[in-house]
């Protein structure tokens, strides 16, 4: 369980399987990006939407709602993920964590 979480929010993912749908879902993600980048949870399943292509990737948990945060985190994140295996990811308080470490998001 991810200490900061809110129990509504909170997903345990493969670690491969995370780094896969994140590489897939940044693809065409530039510096004057504007859409931001939605992460959701459907059928089982961790949903991350880019602006250009979005992934899917077998979870388990919960996730009522939807996160966006800026594109271009998520385009660094790629290659600052944390190696926890499974990754639990979680979104409290306008933040939105992976393991321990954590990017500014907003709740819709």
């Amino acid at each position: 369980m991810i200490a900061s979480s809110s129990a509504n929010f909170e997903l345990e993912i493969s670690h491969n399987d995370f780094v896969k749908a994140l590489k897939i879902a940044t693809y065409g993600i530039k510096k004057k990006t504007t859409q931001l980048f939605e992460i959701s949870y459907e059928k089982n399943e961790l949903v991350l939407s880019g602006p250009v292509a979005h992934a899917t990737a077998p979870a388990k948990g919960v996730w009522k709602g939807l996160v966006r945060t800026p594109p271009q985190i998520m385009k660094k994140m790629v290659d600052v993920v944390p190696s926890d295996d499974p990754l639990k990811i979680g979104y409290r308080e306008g933040r939105l964590y992976f393991g321990k470490f954590s990017v500014i998001a907003t709740l819709d």
